[in-house]
């Protein structure tokens, strides 16, 4: 069997390896994105500190945590810019605001909705896998679930006719 065919498609099914490496891939790379939103020069205990909510919520339900890490890394970047332009003794103007946010929320989408959609269709067909609907990965703990469970037993096909 080859892993790994169409990992960006709905269709078919996965085994329990290819499940778990999946996630591992997922966890590596969502991992990654969130310490690059953070600030430069901290040290790598608080990095952990900062990113373990994010993470935590990424292993419960990929969903989630992707919108909270887009939410924080939006949030520190507006900080980092409201505390700049005080240092200036300058006021934001609302064009200067509204084209930051824009920005970093272009940018954060772009890195994240891959990501997202990766996982996504992963634990879709590993739910196909197991008989059940890919929809059931929106439930908080599923993906943990998947990584565990053991694959729906084929039935050989009868011939009747």
């Amino acid at each position: 069997m080859r892993m790994f065919q169409a990992p960006f498609s709905f269709k078919g099914t996965i085994d329990k390896l290819e499940f778990r490496i999946s996630f591992l891939i997922y966890l590596v790379a969502f991992i990654g994105l969130n310490f690059t939103t953070l600030k430069e020069g901290t040290n790598l205990s608080y990095k952990i500190g900062e990113l373990t909510p994010n993470v935590v919520l990424g292993i419960i339900s990929p969903p989630v945590g992707v919108a909270s890490s887009i939410r924080t890394a939006y949030g520190k970047k507006m900080i980092k810019f409201y505390s700049e332009s005080r240092e200036r003794f300058e006021t934001p103007s609302i064009e200067e605001v509204k084209r930051l946010a824009n920005e970093s929320i272009r940018i954060l989408i772009a890195l994240f909705i891959p990501i997202l959609w990766f996982i996504s269709v992963q634990g879709a067909k590993r739910s196909h896998d197991i008989g059940k609907s890919g929809w059931l990965n929106l439930i908080p703990f599923y993906c943990v679930y998947l990584l565990f469970r053991k694959p729906q037993k084929k039935t050989a096909p009868t011939e009747l006719d």
